[in-house]
């Protein structure tokens, strides 16, 4: 970044190699090169903690906490604007958590919809506890929905809600949360077995573990069925590499297995994995200029069920 990266606002730590001082790059599922830049097995979190302090520092951008966005509002006036025909989404009715009480919140260039989807309500869930994905958005998009055309149906503000990707390992071991365990270690090498230690991702795709992520979930979910005895079935070995090496590429993962009540070696022990719900793929559904749609709405002879600003 040329040492300009406070002035931007935000720079993410990437890793870079230490030949070239170039990007590190590492290789996922159903890709034939490495292509991924990361931070070491955290980019997540590293790219949410900078950006969220970028956000904190700007003086345009306010946090308000402990609060919870009870309704969209909207300007039913805009609707007789000679330049629109369809309401203008204007901000929230925020909650606030601590003193029990309502204010409205306005958004002057519209207002974003990031709630963070809804694997959370499934059992198997990679997001972490206390993280807001059970629907939210959805659910507030849907209510804005009734209150503007009442209980008509079939809805269109929301749409292809069933396409949840699952990711295909996450940390199986009773009344623990469903810790990732990123998709990098088999590109690294690691391999699925059954209890008996059969490698069984072959079975299910020439590419193995490095198969598409839908395909490996499947293969994992299959497997796991096949316990016998209350038994787990699917596991991620990964015993075969170095161990500083594997500590010094994965250390969020080492961290995690190490500070159980009953520690976890990865360099030496297979990992119980089972997919778990990752990434909500469908949700408020807006045409490109940021207009959701409602019932009676969107593209055809009816185009009068836009929703300007969210």
């Amino acid at each position: 970044d040329g040492g300009e990266g406070e002035e931007r606002g935000c720079v993410v730590p990437f890793d870079r190699t230490a030949e070239e001082d170039a990007l590190s790059l590492c290789l996922e599922a159903s890709h034939a090169a490495p292509r991924i830049i990361h931070r070491a097995d955290c980019t997540g979190k590293a790219i949410t903690t900078h950006i969220t302090r970028a956000a904190a520092a700007h003086p345009l951008i306010e946090f308000v906490g402990d609060s919870v966005v009870a309704d969209l509002l909207y300007d039913e006036s805009s609707s007789s604007s000679s330049s629109s025909s369809s309401p203008l989404v204007i901000g929230a009715r925020v909650l606030d958590k601590t003193t029990r009480r309502l204010s409205d919140r306005y958004a002057v260039h519209g207002l974003v919809l990031a709630s963070g989807g809804l694997a959370g309500i499934y059992r198997h869930s990679t997001n972490p506890a206390g993280f807001n994905a059970l629907g939210s958005s959805v659910g507030l998009a849907l209510r804005l929905e009734r209150s503007l055309v009442g209980g008509a149906s079939p809805s269109r503000i929301a749409s292809d809600l069933e396409y949840v990707q699952f990711h295909p390992t996450a940390l199986c071991l009773p009344d623990e949360p469903r810790f990732l365990l990123t998709e990098a270690l088999r590109g690294e090498g690691a391999i699925l077995r059954d209890a008996d230690g059969r490698a069984f991702a072959r079975d299910y795709h020439p590419r193995g573990e490095l198969a598409p992520r839908d395909v490996v979930a499947r293969a994992v979910f299959c497997e796991g069925q096949k316990a016998e005895g209350g038994g787990h079935n699917a596991f991620l070995d990964v015993t075969h590499r170095d161990p500083a090496w594997l500590k010094g590429r994965f250390p969020s993962v080492h961290e995690h297995l190490t500070s159980r009540a009953a520690p976890l070696d990865f360099s030496k022990e297979w990992i119980p994995v089972v997919p778990a719900a990752h990434y909500t793929c469908g949700g408020v559904t807006t045409d490109l200029d940021g207009r959701a749609t409602t019932v009676g709405g969107g593209t055809g002879t009816n185009d009068g069920g836009w929703v300007r600003n969210l």
